[in-house]
């Protein structure tokens, strides 16, 4: 079955993403914490993000994902097609990523007076993000604009690492693993801030392996952020709840790069993998953090620019 990507090809413009959740504000807010403050956070279901590793926010990298969504009828779910490979990412990889607790809603009236407040709801979430993604987009392809701005809100890093998750070549080539930890979020840093030439030859040449889905593992499965998941309902398209359901090994081109060695049960959801050939173009100094040009540059997490030619 065949999906039509979110933003066609005419419609890829350069953009300015920015978004709203910066990990460092965390450190600091603990650091100025006295020693009862600092223990209450470690033990609230927060706490695990004090710890999380240097991550430099990569708009470029997120912006190339944006091109490789796809339209499906999911409200819930955002699928990709990566080299004719389609990979999810919903409630369960938010979970294993993230560590957040997605369950049930405590049976209280505090939470129903948050949720009678739809301003903000109605603002960022009555289309969803795709919706919000294509519109900017097309209206601005229409309007014969340059580029275009949007801002990814809510915990945007998650996507981050999810790719470097899914999609092993991503992580071995931007991230950096720590080992195998849980949340996923804790086993990996990034401290580089690649130009976005050096993604558009990425993506271009290097054949990647992907994983359709994450799964927890064995030892995932024990602890309360997997536990507690509740899975959302979401519109039935039975091709991406098939892939879904039973896709446990790697995805990849076997006629162009032959099958790949390596762990292939669901524990291997961790993002090992076989890597692909690698043959960039771009020029490497490219790579440096913080590293800039005159056409692809980026900020800091509060308004990260992204460069991209139509």
């Amino acid at each position: 079955m065949d999906f039509e990507p979110l933003v066609p090809e005419n419609a890829r413009l350069r953009g300015h993403v920015s978004q709203r959740s910066n990990l460092r504000y965390i450190k600091t807010v603990v650091e100025h914490f006295d020693e009862r403050q600092r223990e209450e956070f470690r033990n609230s279901c927060l706490g695990f993000l004090s710890e999380v590793p240097d991550l430099q926010f990569s708009a470029q990298l997120i912006q190339q994902l944006v091109f490789y969504c796809i339209q499906t009828k999911k409200r819930h779910e955002l699928w990709f097609n990566l080299q004719g490979h389609l990979a999810r990412f919903g409630i369960q990889e938010y979970a294993i990523v993230t560590g957040l607790r997605c369950g049930l809603l405590p049976d209280d009236n505090v939470m129903d007076r948050v949720l009678e407040k739809r301003r903000l709801k109605d603002k960022y979430f009555k289309h969803g993000f795709r919706g919000r993604w294509a519109r900017k987009f097309l209206d601005a392809t229409k309007k014969k604009e340059k580029a275009v701005s949007y801002t990814v809100h809510g915990f945007p890093i998650a996507i981050q690492i999810w790719a470097f998750e899914v999609v092993p070549e991503i992580g071995d080539r931007f991230g950096e693993r720590l080992g195998k930890r849980s949340p996923r979020l804790l086993g990996w840093t990034s401290t580089k801030q690649p130009q976005q030439r050096t993604y558009d030859a990425f993506f271009k040449n290097v054949l990647l392996h992907v994983y359709a889905t994450l799964r927890p593992t064995e030892t995932e499965r024990g602890q309360p952020h997997i536990a507690t998941l509740v899975l959302l309902n979401d519109d039935p398209v039975p091709a991406l709840d098939d892939l879904a359901r039973d896709s446990v090994v790697l995805q990849f081109q076997a006629e162009r790069i032959g099958t790949p060695e390596g762990d292939t049960s669901e524990e291997a959801h961790d993002g090992g993998g076989t890597s692909g050939e690698e043959e960039l173009g771009a020029d490497k100094s490219g790579e440096e953090e913080g590293g800039d040009s005159e056409e692809d540059d980026s900020e800091d997490s509060d308004g990260d620019r992204v460069g991209r030619s139509g």
